[in-house]
């Protein structure tokens, strides 16, 4: 997988806690042990500690990155997330429903801006299924991710 995809994934999924920051580190470090001269970002990136420093890199590391894979990248992080229970449907949700309606131009998505809405309908009782919709959103990432 390209660098600047996963790190643009990354980016994503961090705010989100579909992934941690050891992960991320864990990452970087396997680059560093893998190339002979990793760049900058990535050394900069396996030194950090915070946060912010991490989505820093991270956002220069993902210069050049393509949205469709990464993108599939982040749909397969949502997906082992969700269903370990380490991310949150309603948070996982919302996001998916702002790329998905606000940030891309790809084609094959809509259905996410559906689920941030019927989740929470379902959750206050007023109509469908929580367990259902989130089933579905688990069925939707599964299908997409890389």
């Amino acid at each position: 997988m390209n660098i600047n995809d996963l790190a643009h994934a990354y980016v994503q999924a961090l705010p989100l806690n579909v992934i941690n920051l050891k992960e991320i580190i864990n990452w970087a470090d396997s680059i560093i042990v893998k190339e002979d001269e990793p760049n900058i970002e990535v050394l900069e990136l396996a030194g950090s500690t915070k946060g912010s420093e991490v989505m820093a890199q991270l956002s220069l590391l993902s210069s050049g990155y393509d949205e469709e894979a990464s993108m599939r990248i982040f749909f397969g992080l949502c997906f082992k997330a969700l269903k370990n229970g380490d991310a949150e449907y309603p948070k996982v949700a919302k996001r998916l429903f702002f790329w998905s309606a606000y940030e891309t131009s790809l084609h094959g998505f809509e259905e996410l801006t559906s689920y941030w809405d019927a989740l929470d309908l379902a959750d206050r009782g007023i109509y469908g299924n929580p367990e259902e919709i989130k089933e579905n959103m688990l069925n939707f990432s599964d299908a997409k991710r890389v």
